[in-house]
């Protein structure tokens, strides 16, 4: 017997379902529904109900008109599953008209710009996919509704625009992502090898029937084929043949539907397959890509927002400024960049401007890690350190608390902000007016060379200013100082420095205190590396000069001069020490104030002057010459001659007297009076420092 058309689309399949068909090959998928859809075509027309097929056009028209499985009222049957497709190489979809309208509804509204193919299983994306939507108004809304709840009426904008509006979350993004992506790529191919044993256990289910139905149907084929081969048994019996062709007929509608739904099957398993084998190679090439190299490199993925205002607020949709804890405007992203408008030569427009309002304002570096959130997503703990630099250029900076008022159309200053306070806290603080030339930058941004030159001036003006090294710890809302901070130092280092308290009229006022454990004023050079003393500066001058000037030490007072050292004093020079006052010029003079007893030594000393000299105790007095020319009392002389130079008349006379070398004794019974020079010093310090003013002046040499 001939094989029956039936067997023919068996084999035609069977060829058809290659590698290339089992490995999901797009051309060989396609060249298989073609072979399929010439086969099938005229018993698929006659198995699935009624086709109206015009080569050129049909119109259906009518004031209404719907297409579905519905009753004459146009209710959808409630016991079928009514599904309506429209295919076509160009599907228009028209509400014409002032008021013509286009409604879709449904639970579940997709569009996805893929090419279908000729059975709608294909999910293939061309270079031209996209979606256009254009209007004079546009509105995406979404409503927090529950499960069989219903969408609240809205009003459409009338001034024309793009509103987009959720009560829970709207989420732009231009985004491509590496963990992500692979993520949703694992969930797509997971779903599809669930898909596949499925899909082929139906191609299978099928083969079987379609081979068991085109087995029964041959077998009418052969029994036709008999009964036209005996002419005798023709003639006797007409209608067993007509029985087999009825027979003929019914299987063959029958098999027209398995090879339907067989080739169907059949193309959903290659498309399966095409599927999985592009997502797997598409996760294959992006884990063959590190997270840390596919951040740095771009994607081009972008973002844009243009108008004229852009206005961002957290506000709800009765205009009320939401001011919860969660509230607010979130930014965060690798770099940013706000610039503003240039004119055609590169400068910044006067009307530039960029205002943060804010009762508080922190502007951070600092990295976060070891983040720890509660149940309702607030922050618990976390790590922040600080890194990065911050960099602020402009021609003119200004830090201030200050309040103000805008008054007649200006703005006003009312003082500065009562409690107001800056803080600069870093482990170093630099202040500079350092200017820059001969700049030499690498390929990094990095200064591999420059000269620096200080620069303009540095003003501090405050009512009380203060540096200190202190540390300190806090118990409640009071701060206490504990103690210096160990290594602190306070260093001024320029070619001229002054430090000041006089006034607009140029009269020196207030205090100038300096206190601490080692206090040195010099004019020395340094040694460069060690920065010790090295020797006095070459033509350096030290002054220490006032109407009264006080060199006070407790233990030990040292004044030395490399080359000359002058004391002055025009109202009183007073040199005090608790147990010893020495002035020494080498070995050759010395005076020595210690315990009450003065010694005065040298190779020669003269005394100038009307000088009065009140020996209380003396053991001796020797001398080579002495000289009187008003008296000379004594109630004893040794060894000479005593002449009383008790004058009774007014008038004047004198005596000289020439001593041997022998010591000579003075004795005075009377008791010493305490000398001026007992009193405490700090009782000196109180006197010279409420002492009336005087002419004092200490000259330079």
């Amino acid at each position: 017997m001939a094989d029956s058309i039936f067997k023919h689309w068996e084999e035609t399949i069977d060829g058809l379902a290659d590698d290339d068909f089992k490995k999901g090959v797009l051309t060989a998928i396609r060249k298989l529904k073609d072979e399929v859809y010439n086969l099938k075509v005229d018993n698929l027309n006659q198995q699935h109900g009624r086709v109206i097929r015009d080569d050129k056009r049909i119109v259906l028209s009518a004031p209404e008109i719907i297409i579905g499985d519905v009753n004459l009222g146009g209710m959808l049957n409630p016991d079928g599953f009514s599904k309506v497709v429209i295919r076509g190489n160009d599907v228009n979809l028209q509400g014409v008209g002032d008021m013509g309208q286009v409604d879709v509804r449904a639970p579940l509204i997709s569009q996805v710009a893929e090419n279908v193919g000729i059975d709608g299983n294909e999910h293939v994306v061309g270079g031209v996919s996209q979606i256009y939507s254009q209007a004079c108004n546009v509105s995406i809304l979404s409503n927090q509704v529950k499960k069989d709840g219903a969408f609240p009426g809205y009003s459409p904008m009338t001034e024309g625009g793009i509103k987009i509006s959720s009560e829970h979350k709207v989420e732009i993004s231009a985004a491509k992502g590496h963990d992500t992506r692979i993520k949703k790529l694992d969930e797509e191919i997971s779903l599809l090898e669930r898909s596949k044993p499925r899909i082929q256990a139906d191609v299978d289910r099928l083969a079987k029937e379609y081979k068991a139905q085109r087995e029964e149907v041959d077998q009418y084929f052969d029994k036709k084929e008999k009964l036209g081969k005996d002419d005798k048994a023709i003639r006797i019996d007409y209608t067993d043949m007509d029985e087999i062709n009825l027979r003929i007929e019914e299987l063959s509608m029958g098999l027209s539907d398995t090879i339907y739904k067989y080739s169907n099957a059949l193309t959903m398993l290659a498309e399966n397959e095409r599927l999985l084998s592009y997502f797997k190679s598409q996760k294959d090439k992006l884990s063959k890509v590190t997270a840390d190299n596919f951040k740095k490199k771009s994607t081009k993925a972008s973002v844009s927002i243009n108008g004229e205002v852009i206005n961002m607020t957290s506000m709800d949709d009765d205009g009320n400024l939401r001011t919860n804890s969660r509230a607010g405007v979130n930014v965060m992203t690798n770099a940013m960049m706000i610039a503003g408008s240039t004119d055609e030569k590169g400068s910044l427009p006067k009307n530039n401007k960029l205002l943060v309002g804010m009762r508080d304002v922190e502007i951070t570096s600092a990295g976060i890690s070891d983040v720890k959130m509660d149940e309702e997503d607030n922050l618990v703990s976390a790590q922040y350190k600080a890194e990065g630099s911050f960099l602020v250029t402009s021609k003119n900076i200004t830090l201030e608390s200050v309040n103000y008022e805008t008054a007649e159309k200006k703005r006003k200053e009312k003082g500065l902000t009562p409690n107001g306070k800056i803080t600069l806290r870093s482990k170093s603080v630099e202040v500079n007016t350092v200017n820059t030339s001969d700049v030499e930058v690498d390929e990094n941004g990095e200064v591999t060379k420059a000269k620096y030159t200080s620069a303009g001036e540095v003003m501090i003006l405050s009512k009380v200013f203060g540096m200190s090294a202190i540390d300190y710890e806090k118990n409640g809302q009071e701060a206490k100082e504990t103690a210096l901070t160990k290594g602190g130092t306070f260093f001024v280092r320029t070619e001229n420095n002054a430090i000041s308290a006089d006034g607009t009229d140029g009269k020196a006022m207030g205090v100038i205190d300096l206190n601490a454990k080692n206090v040195s004023i010099k004019s020395f050079d340094l040694d460069k590396d060690s920065k010790q003393n090295k020797e006095p500066s070459s033509g350096g001058h030290v002054w220490i000069g006032g109407e009264n000037a006080t060199l006070y030490a407790k233990k030990e007072n040292i004044l030395w001069g490399g080359e000359q050292m002058q004391v002055l004093g025009n109202d009183a020079l007073l040199v005090h020490a608790e147990k010893t006052a020495e002035l020494q010029q080498g070995t050759d003079a010395l005076v020595v104030l210690k315990g009450g007893n003065a010694e005065i030594s040298g190779k020669k000393n003269t005394i100038f002057g009307d000088t009065t000299v009140n020996v209380l105790t003396s053991p001796s007095i020797t001398g080579d010459n002495l000289s009187v020319k008003k008296a000379f009392a004594s109630p004893n002389i040794s060894d000479g001659m005593m002449v009383d130079t008790k004058n009774t008349s007014g008038t004047s006379s004198s005596v000289e007297a020439k001593g041997k070398d022998d010591e000579q004794l003075v004795k005075r019974e009377e008791p010493a009076e305490k000398p001026t020079g007992d009193r405490t010093m700090d009782e000196r310090l109180k006197q010279s420092t409420s002492a009336p003013a005087s002419t004092s002046t200490l000259l330079p040499h």
